[in-house]
């Protein structure tokens, strides 16, 4: 066992960045969600079925438009893309923070992937908007270095409302 256990220490030690980025790329694998072609449009791949599926689930209403979004962090320099689930008629709108690496799209950011799809919509990764089909639209802003969602408004009506949900953990 103590063999065992040097060699897995030599072996992590001896080149580390190759073993952590090989451990990456096996967590990332499994929720590829949709690869960036050269054009910069987005394809998305099989496992969006499964995440429509989930979306649909834990908001217990049909998804009808699916499209990943390029954006810019609101009074700030900073860019970032989202995938964005609407109703058919567009009054609810789910927004949850992707993020790219080697062409591939993942769920989540580069610092926390997302593991599990259920997590997807889980806050500070997701936000609902709802209550007015034009406008109230999901965008980030940043509040003392961190990140948060916010819904916009439309132009004729203050009626968006923001919806998050977090996991509470039962002791």
């Amino acid at each position: 066992m103590k063999t065992l256990l040097f060699i897995i220490t030599f072996l992590i030690f001896s080149n580390p960045n190759s073993f952590i980025e090989e451990a990456n790329q096996i967590k990332l694998k499994s929720i590829e969600i949709a690869t960036k072609n050269k054009d910069g449009s987005y394809e998305m791949n099989e496992n969006i079925q499964n995440l429509i599926e989930s979306a649909e689930k834990f908001l217990n209403f049909e998804i009808d438009n699916i499209e990943i979004i390029q954006d810019q962090v609101e009074d700030s320099k900073e860019n970032y893309i989202f995938l964005l689930l609407t109703s058919e008629d567009n009054g609810w709108k789910l927004a949850t923070r992707i993020f790219e690496k080697n062409q591939k799209v993942y769920p989540g950011t580069e610092q926390f992937p997302i593991q599990n799809l259920e997590n997807m919509w889980l806050a500070p990764n997701a936000v609902v908007c709802h209550g007015c089909i034009n406008g109230c639209n999901p965008k980030l802003y940043k509040f003392e270095s961190q990140l948060s969602w916010f819904c916009t408004n439309s132009e004729t009506k203050n009626e968006c409302l923001k919806s998050e949900a977090a996991k509470l953990q039962a002791d």
